[in-house]
């Protein structure tokens, strides 16, 4: 674990009184980052323009690629080859920055 979450999870940071409530939030989000990072779930297929396309459900990861089989082995990867993480579909999907 990185130290800012370590010092984020930690709850015996010192913190002054008006900075915990901002504090506690921060935690909060660190935590469901972890998870969803955890649980990573990609969807792969072309764009408009043909390149193929990995997007996270998220968007907390993705990437444009030259063939389909590099797109899907590039989220098979990502979501540590978990079954049921990965979905091949027909539509146009859009991959946004």
């Amino acid at each position: 674990m990185r130290t800012l979450e370590k010092r984020l999870l930690n709850p015996q940071t010192h913190l002054p009184a008006s900075s915990r409530g901002s504090a506690r939030l921060v935690r909060m989000a660190v935590r469901k980052i972890a998870v969803a990072v955890h649980h990573l779930h990609f969807l792969v297929g072309q764009d408009r323009q043909g390149h193929w396309l990995a997007v996270e459900r998220h968007g907390l990861a993705g990437g444009i690629f030259a063939t389909r089989e590099a797109a899907l082995r590039y989220a098979r990867d990502e979501s540590q080859r978990r079954p049921g993480t990965v979905r091949l579909t027909r539509r146009t999907i859009a991959f946004r920055i």
